[in-house]
This record gives C-alpha cells, structure tokens and sequence, in this order.
C-alpha cells in the first residue's frame, strides 16, 4: 500500500505515514464477486419462494375444485339413484315379486356409489398432505431466505465498517 500524500510504500498494519506523517485509511477489500453471487442466490431463493407459493395456491385451488365436484357427485347420484329406486321398486311392485331382485340391485348400487365416495375422499386426503408439505417447504424456503438476508446484512456492515 502507497501512502497517498507522498507516495511512499507503507505496510498494511501502519496508522502514519513514516516519510509525511499523515494517517494513513486502510483499504477494505471490496470483493465483487462474492456480493453478485450473494445477491444472485437471494434472487433464486426468492424466485424459489414465488414458485412454491404459486403450487400451494394451485392445490389449494384443486382441493377446492375436488370439494365442489365431490358435493355435485353426491346431489347428482341422490337425484338419480333416489328416482330409480323408486321405479324399481313400483315395477317389482306391479309385475310381481321374482321379475326383479331389488335387493340385490340397491346392494350393488350401494356398493359402487361407497367406493366412488371412497376415492374422492382418498382424492382429497392426498390433496391436503400435498397442501400440508407445500406449506413446509416455503416454510423451509422462508428460513433460508432469512438466513442469507442476514448474510447479506453482515457482509454488508462489514464491507461499510
């Protein structure tokens, strides 16, 4: 390092300039590189951040969607289902036991509309543990963007100092 009143070379670790007499300002190093790739990093983390929050919007607004179809479901099947059930059993009526086994028809009709009620509800389930680990990870997102702010902020005080 040259003193910068005279000229004359001085050790880093001087106070005064030997020759002048005048105080002598250290030099901080300013390291460029590793402040773009700070600041890129918070960048991504941030962009990170956006992407996730956009995906949990996405399920959210899917389990929503799923909820209301699976209400559409059940109004439509009681619409239909409650209606053919009662032709049935007026025609088993009127043409005579044996023609149709009605039991055996609301056991079937039973079973089929349990199951489909069965994978909606597993449909939903899955959607919410999608829902619950998304909102982990921005979470963990939200941590780590945390932490390099206050990197960002040391590197900066120190940079100042």
């Amino acid at each position: 390092m040259d003193c910068k009143n005279c000229g004359l070379g001085i050790s880093s670790e001087s106070v005064f300039c030997n020759k002048c007499g005048k105080r002598v300002e250290p030099e901080i190093p300013i390291n460029l590189d590793q402040r773009i790739s700070t600041i890129e990093a918070q960048i991504k983390g941030i962009e990170k951040k956006q992407t996730k929050e956009q995906y949990v919007v996405e399920i959210e607004t899917a389990a929503k969607i799923a909820e209301r179809i699976k209400k559409w479901i059940t109004i439509l099947l009681f619409y239909i289902t409650v209606p053919t059930a009662l032709i049935v059993g007026l025609l088993a009526y009127w043409l005579g036991p044996g023609i149709f086994d009605v039991k055996h028809f609301a056991d079937n009709s039973k079973k089929k509309i349990d199951k489909m009620v069965g994978e909606a509800k597993k449909d939903i389930d899955k959607t919410e543990l999608d829902i619950q680990n998304a909102k982990a990870s921005v979470g963990q997102v939200d941590g780590q963007l945390a932490a390099m702010k206050i990197n960002a902020k040391q590197v900066s005080d120190q940079v100042t100092a």
